[in-house]
This record gives C-alpha cells, structure tokens and sequence, in this order.
C-alpha cells in the first residue's frame, strides 16, 4: 500500500474557514439576540418593564423619580461610554459592545437562566445605569416571595488575578451589605392578595459571581436552541455548572458570622433559592 503524505490546509484555505466559522457564529449570536426579544416580550406581558435586550428600563421609573434625576442618571451613562467608546456614534458604541465578550457572557446566562428557571423566577439583566454605578449584571426575583433573591456579577477566566480580585471584592461587598440597586423592582400583594410589581430603590442584595472562560461562552452560543421548550445538551451542562457555583457561594454566604443584620434575614431567601436550584439542577 503506498504512502499517503499527510494533507496541509493551505494559508487560504485556513482563511476561508476561519471566515466561514465567524460566520456562522455571527448568526448564531443574532439568533441569541432575537431570543433574549422574546423573552423581553414575555416579561412586558407580566408587568415587568425591561427593553429588547432584557435590561430594566429606567424611562417607566418616572412615576417613582423626578424626570430630572431619570434625566442626570442617563447623561451619567452617555458620558461612561464617551469616555470607553470616544468619537464613536450610540449605534456604533452599541455595535462594538455586542462584540464583546463580557456582553456576549451577560447575555447568554440571561437567556439560560431565563429558560430554565423563568416559571418560578424573573430573571432580568440591570438597568445601564445599575450595571456600571453599582456593578450588578443580574437580578433574579421570585414571583411567589417577592424578594430579590439575588444579584449575579460576572468575571471571564476562572482563575489568575482578575478572577481573585473580583472573587475577593464581592464577598467584601456581601459583608459590607450586599448590592443595592436604584432601578429596582420588588413584588408585594395588594388588597385582593394579588402579586403586584413595584418599582425602586432597593437594598441588602445578596451577590454571587459566575465565571465561564471565552471558548465556553462562544461554544453557549453555538450550542443555544433559540426555543423555551427545547434545550440542548450544552445548555443543560452550562446551566448545571452555573448552579453548582452559585450553590457553592450560598454555602459559604450562610456560614459567614459578620453579615450586616440587613442581609442576616435574607438567609431564609436563599434557602427557598437554594432547595429550587438543587430541584431544578437535578431534574434537567
């Protein structure tokens, strides 16, 4: 049998593919981004008043504060992005942050959580302005309690220095009190004993961090069936791994003695958090 040399991809042909994989991988991201809409739309259609892309939306907070603060809160964030993204236009600012991979993370856990727990839970990313003032990425609100049960920042690697520092700061943060955020939203029964969604400031949120490397987050979005009902294998194991780490961080929440007695109470919270995640990690 004679011997076959070993075939080589040509430089060009190494291109071609290359550009045929960021093709497909813009189209799998565009299919992400019309589904986080959908789950927009659901939201809408239960109250909560968040944007296309899942985050809450300051404009409907006029009735709680002066449109003049509405008004100083969103300049403050025009110039955080002028100050990123200078000489660039809203639309392009909004192009280039899509493309990033801190963006890219922040939506792919919104849609997952959303997926696998949006029956028990609201599952909304902050408003802008919370997301840089008060670095908080994720809210998770439980439409039976009422309570936000926690708030989720994130880190891209999962080792090395960035990851120790953001490691170290959010449970200092846990300590000293926990999240708070300005645009914020509860839920309390009415008279008639009905849920009711109200909109504000809120304080003493529990915080807990997600890390996933870059090539897990690329391989979400590829793997991601844009469906409620449907979830791939890939979204299952990510989901899985998500909870491990936020069961992990409960754990230890709940053995730490120096709480501030505003987070003391939200133990009870958690725990309700923490038997659903376990039902939920379990099942699927």
């Amino acid at each position: 049998m004679p011997f076959e040399k070993p075939r080589f991809e040509s430089p060009i042909e190494r291109k071609v593919m290359r550009e045929e994989e960021k093709k497909e991988e813009e189209k799998k991201f565009k299919e992400l981004l019309e589904f986080i809409k959908q789950i927009a739309e659901r939201l809408r259609k239960e109250g909560v008043p968040v944007t296309d892309d899942c985050r809450i939306d300051m404009e409907t907070y006029n009735t709680v504060y002066d449109q003049e603060i509405i008004e100083k809160d969103r300049k403050y964030v025009e110039e955080f992005k002028k100050k990123w993204f200078p000489d660039l236009s809203e639309k392009e600012i909004r192009e280039k942050k899509l493309k990033t991979i801190g963006e890219k993370l922040e939506i792919l856990k919104t849609t997952i959580f959303s997926k696998f727990l949006g029956e028990e839970f609201i599952v909304v990313r902050t408003s802008v302005y919370d997301d840089i003032a008060n670095k908080i990425d994720n809210i998770i609100l439980g439409k039976k309690t009422g309570n936000i049960v926690c708030a989720l920042d994130e880190v891209g690697e999962a080792f090395g220095e960035r990851y120790e520092e953001k490691k170290i700061k959010v449970l200092e943060r846990n300590k000293k009190g926990g999240g708070c955020l300005k645009y914020g939203l509860r839920v309390e029964k009415n008279k008639e004993n009905q849920p009711k969604l109200i909109l504000g400031k809120i304080d003493s949120i529990p915080i807990f961090y997600l890390v996933l490397p870059e090539r897990y987050i690329e391989e979400g979005i590829k793997k991601f069936i844009s469906s409620f009902d449907k979830k791939s294998d890939y979204e299952e194991n990510l989901f899985k791994y998500f909870v491990r780490l936020l069961l992990s961080q409960i754990g230890y929440f709940k053995l730490e003695r120096d709480l501030k007695p505003t987070l003391k109470t939200l133990k009870d919270q958690l725990d309700h958090f923490e038997d659903t995640l376990q039902r939920f990690g379990n099942a699927n």
